[in-house]
């Protein structure tokens, strides 16, 4: 651009930064102070300031700024070359959006040479680029998956769908290695559509009886044989002895038998064979103690009588068969040893069957009746011998059927682990005083012994207004969630004729069904008193599908005197948190716009009608905070001409670039305007300026950032807490802090205008260019929400609000596994902040720009700043998960729980809810939230 100078002598007529240079161009002749820095913007006045500078092509424009440098001038300039969006988090293409245009979901490939390709999904993350989610590609291993991705399951390992590698025979890390006792090699090998480890060869000494088994050679000597090939092992041959064919054994010498058997050449053998030394396999010299049947005759010397035939044993002695030993007699009707008396040993004098063991008759035992508490008895009162029994000493048959089942005792017959009937009335109980419940009842039934009911609530409600102490339940499963009544006590384990109580036999189960505010648990006991009981029951809470809801098998609240004994409790699973809100994004703040050009007025005067408003603040209103830019700095008439001579400006304000609506300190404060030159100080053909301050208006100060939200309130309380109404409930995480909005830019300071002297005839005057308009500041980013923390898992739990007349429960002898707590639900991504707005341009000088008339000595206006952009929200924190407790307790002072949880036993099982993920965010991302307690008991 062309620009005004002073003409010089020599240095000392030029101010500080400038030297006196000789010009000779085809309009200009001589010499003139000219800046040292090759600008007339940037001088020792502005030395380090910054402008606005662009760098463009055809992909788009970025803006950025350069330095005045007392050496090299207006330099370093900031701004980006623009090139297309990659994925980087970085706006590449200068259009005010990171990483637009990018197609999230693309396909992608990991791939391992010689291993396989797994195929997947590639999403854009910002600053971390592209990342695959597809799998990597492993080496096929025996494991049920598809590890190098090729579409097949486990093939290295089958022929075709069935596992036939040793090492994995019929399913996977099934091997053959374990081998087969005596065996050599083993083999997977398939047997119909079935693969199994079988025998492939056998040890020294052993051969194949099948596929699973390899036996000693020597196992089928001296067994019976139809020929060689029944016979085990190599040349072992079928032998004909004189007792039949039995197998013998091939041998070298009689070191090769057993003892007892020689090493004889056999005929039609190949080779010599184990034969036994006394030519009998059934009673050779090495099996001696062997016995064999044999028969005795009893012939009686009168004839007519029956001749009895005995049937005994001889045994095998080193001499060979023994003497034939008959045996004792038998009760049978018949002389088993043959002395001609018939079943003497099990009769009376009178002749009768009276024992025990035969009364009545041969076999006619009373042994085999079991009855309780009595011995059995054989009674000969009568026409004839008949089983009775006797009862015990302090027992009584108190059913009439056989047995002494009962012993009487003094007080009131209370239902026992033991299943003691202790009235004798046919019931652990009292059946006067119960109210029976069975599967095979009715809820219309009177829940009498012989018509039970069907529900243990119709029980409990029954005998509540009956006023019957007990309910009696048979074993089965109850779905049904119950309520307990005071002085009423509730027993299970009962048999389905109540005659016998046995919590294993006989298990009752309690399945609780959906939680409710009158029902929190499957078992549930809220203000009972003294003289209530609930014993003898498996439960099972139910799990809590509702939203970060709490899962309760015993549920107890302010009792007193309750007794919970005897049950086997099972805690439900907790539900879920859920996930939390996005935070919303925050809007960009509006561009400002470029100054007005400096223009020559085309005569000596200057009047308002010249005048130019600078370029308009781009607007911005985040949340009721008005972040808009400042305006342009006003195009003025010049001031006289004493301004030149003068150290300070005498303009008006007007010329001022505008602070943005919420600048802080000088952040976004108005750029000062360019001062008037003169025409006629010096010569009437040159401009002349202030030697301390530029023509040219300055720019606006930019904008800052807002602050990134803060991300507070972590869920740390894994436990949770109770509240008033006695249910737990859990701790919960904290929103994101939103960010702050960004600061708007100043506006551009307007340009100097030109100033004319008297004598310097008919000169025209110039207004210089009017300030851009400042960006606003971009609008904050919300924080996200905070994920809903998941539910607890309580096997009994028991809350008391106060200490009711001094009474406590007894909580003993239950055995309890813990329940999962539920999952809790991240945090919501925190929004981002707007992008800041660009300030505008001032408007230019317009030399050289070839218009008439000529503009003169023309000075630019200050570019506006740019806004800054609004503070990223932070992410929301991450719900707690739900604890899991065998036993819970929440209490009041001067309750000392060590006396109401008495000889409990918590198996272990369950596990704690896992803690939420805290929200993403550009900014602060929120934290994570702790995973729920987990313990056999709180206290």
């Amino acid at each position: 651009d062309s620009m005004c100078a002073s003409s010089c002598a020599g240095p000392e007529d030029c101010p500080s930064g400038y030297d006196c240079s000789a010009v000779s161009t085809t309009e200009t002749q001589g010499s003139f102070c000219l800046p040292t820095t090759g600008s007339c913007s940037c001088g020792e006045t502005v030395e380090g300031s910054l402008r606005s500078c662009f760098v463009s092509n055809e992909v788009g424009l970025c803006q950025g700024l350069e330095t005045c440098d007392l050496t090299a001038g207006w330099s370093g300039c900031t701004a980006l070359e623009p090139s297309a969006e990659t994925c980087d988090g970085v706006d590449n293409d200068c259009n005010g959006v990171v990483d637009d245009g990018l197609v999230e979901g693309q396909s992608c490939e990991n791939v391992i040479d010689g291993v396989g390709v797994c195929s997947g999904l590639q999403y854009c993350l910002g600053s971390q680029g592209w990342v695959c989610q597809a799998a990597v590609p492993e080496v096929e291993i025996c494991d049920g998956k598809d590890n190098d991705c090729d579409g097949a399951v486990d093939e290295d390992f089958k022929t075709g769908d069935i596992y036939t590698d040793d090492e994995h025979c019929g399913a996977c890390n099934v091997t053959c290695a374990m081998g087969f006792p005596n065996a050599a090699a083993t083999s997977c090998t398939v047997f119909g559509e079935l693969a199994q480890c079988a025998v492939a060869g056998c040890l020294p000494g052993y051969v194949k009886l099948n596929d699973f088994q390899c036996i000693a050679e020597a196992a089928s000597l001296c067994q019976p044989c139809t020929g060689d090939e029944t016979c085990l092992g190599e040349t072992a041959a079928c032998l004909a002895l004189p007792e039949g064919d039995y197998c013998g054994k091939a041998c070298d010498v009689v070191e090769d038998c057993p003892a007892g058997y020689g090493c004889d050449v056999v005929e039609g053998s190949e080779a010599k064979q184990c034969v036994p030394s006394t030519e009998s396999c059934t009673c050779s010299g090495s099996n001696t103690g062997l016995a064999r049947a044999c028969v005795e005759t009893w012939i009686p010397e009168q004839p007519g009588l029956p001749i009895s035939t005995c049937q005994g044993w001889e045994s095998c002695t080193d001499s060979g068969w023994g003497a034939c030993a008959l045996p004792d007699e038998y009760c049978d009707s018949l002389d088993n040893d043959c002395d001609g008396a018939v079943d003497e040993d099990f009769k009376d004098e009178a002749g009768l069957y009276s024992s025990v063991a035969h009364c009545g008759g041969c076999g006619f035992s009373c042994l085999a009746l079991d009855f309780m508490n009595a011995d059995p008895a054989c009674d000969v009162s009568g026409e004839l011998p008949d089983c009775t029994f006797a009862c015990l000493a302090g027992w009584a048959d108190a059913d009439a059927l056989p047995g002494c089942e009962c012993a009487p005792q003094p007080g009131d017959d209370m239902p026992d682990v033991d299943g003691l009937d202790s009235d004798c009335d046919g019931v652990d109980g009292e059946v006067e005083k119960g109210v029976f419940v069975a599967k095979n009842g009715s809820d219309g039934h009177p829940g009498t012994l012989d018509l039970p009911l069907l529900s243990v609530q119709a029980g409990i409600d029954k005998a509540a207004s009956l006023g019957k102490r007990d309910v009696y339940v048979a074993t089965g499963v109850y779905t049904e969630s119950v309520s307990l009544a005071s002085g009423v006590g509730v027993y299970g384990g009962y048999a389905p004729d109540f005659h016998e109580r046995d919590l294993t036999a006989y298990e009752t189960a309690i399945m609780g069904s959906e939680m409710s505010a009158a029902q929190p648990g499957a078992v549930n006991g809220i203000g009972v008193g003294a003289q209530t009981v609930f014993d003898g029951f498996t439960v099972f809470g139910a799990s809590n599908p509702t939203t970060g809801g709490a899962s309760y098998g015993v549920y107890l609240k302010d009792v007193g005197g309750l007794i919970v004994s005897n049950n086997y409790v099972h805690g439900g699973a907790g539900g879920a948190g859920l996930p939390g809100a996005v935070g919303a994004s925050g809007q960009t703040g509006g561009d400002g716009a470029a100054g007005v050009g400096a223009e020559n007025t085309g005569y000596a005067g200057c009047d308002a009608s010249l005048h130019a408003s600078g370029g308009i603040a781009g607007a911005g209103l985040c949340a009721g905070v008005n972040t808009s830019g400042g305006a342009g700095g006003e195009r003025i008439c010049p001031d006289a001409p004493t301004q030149v001579q003068t150290t300070t400006q005498t303009s008006s304000d007007e010329e001022w670039g505008g602070n943005a609506a919420n600048t802080v300190w000088i952040i976004g404060t108005g750029g000062e305007p360019g001062w008037d030159q003169l025409v006629g100080y010096s010569s009437c053909g040159v401009c002349s300026s202030n030697n301390d301050h530029g023509s040219d208006g300055l720019g606006g100060n930019g904008g800052v950032p807002g602050e990134d939200g803060s991300s507070d309130g972590v869920c740390s309380n894994g436990q949770g807490d109770v509240d008033a109404a006695g249910l737990w409930v859990s701790a919960q995480a904290s929103a994101g802090g939103a960010g702050t909005a960004g600061i708007g830019g100043g506006g551009g300071g307007a340009g100097g205008g030109v100033d004319v002297l008297d004598e310097c005839g008919n000169v025209t005057r110039t207004v210089g260019g009017s300030g851009g308009g400042g960006g606003a500041g971009g609008c904050q980013g919300s924080g996200g929400q905070p994920g809903l923390s998941g539910g607890g898992s309580f096997g009994i739990f028991a809350v008391w609000t106060s200490l009711e007349g001094g009474s406590l429960p007894l909580i003993g002898d239950n055995t309890i596994v813990r329940g999962v707590g539920g999952t809790g639900g991240p945090g919501g991504a925190g929004g981002l902040g707007g992008a800041g707005g660009v300030g505008g341009a001032g408007g230019p000088s317009n030399q050289g720009n070839g218009t008439f008339p000529v503009v003169y000595c023309g000075s630019d206006g200050g570019y506006g700043g740019n806004g800054g952009p609004g503070g990223h929200g932070a992410g929301g924190g991450g719900g707690c998960g739900g604890p899991s407790f065998g036993l819970f307790s929440h209490h009041a002072s001067g309750i000392d729980v060590s006396a109401v949880f008495v000889g409990n036993v918590v198996q272990g099982g369950g596990g704690p809810g896992q803690g939420g993920a805290g929200g993403p965010s550009y900014g602060n991302p929120g934290l994570n939230g702790s995973s729920g307690a987990f313990a056999d008991t709180n206290f």
